[in-house]
């Protein structure tokens, strides 16, 4: 089994704690961790530069899809960002855990 963590971002805390919870609720993830960050980036034609709250979500690979639908249905942002990286190694209990806290098909 493969497992993620799924990275996105938000303008707001308020967002991302909501979001949060959410995806932890529908068991789609089985945690969720939010750090304040400072983004760079290009969008339509302009550089931006501000503030933004980023969402990491734990969960395994087979999930991405349903969670990447989930988020882009309730992600306030017109393209939001939806990574996914493969956690290469983790405690054999970490991923237990993980599998436990979320839901299968």
């Amino acid at each position: 089994m493969d497992y993620i963590e799924i990275v996105t971002t938000f303008e707001t805390k308020e967002n991302a704690q909501r979001i949060a919870k959410a995806i932890i609720e529908k068991r789609l993830v089985a945690c969720c961790h939010i750090n304040e960050i400072e983004s760079h980036y290009a969008f339509e034609g302009k550089t931006n530069h501000h503030p933004e709250f980023r969402l990491g979500m734990i969960t395994r690979m087979d999930m991405f899809d349903t969670c990447a639908k989930f988020i882009k249905a309730n992600h306030p942002y017109k393209l939001p960002a939806i990574v996914a990286t493969k956690i290469e190694r983790a405690c054999p209990e970490y991923f237990k855990w993980v599998d436990e806290n979320i839901s299968g098909y």
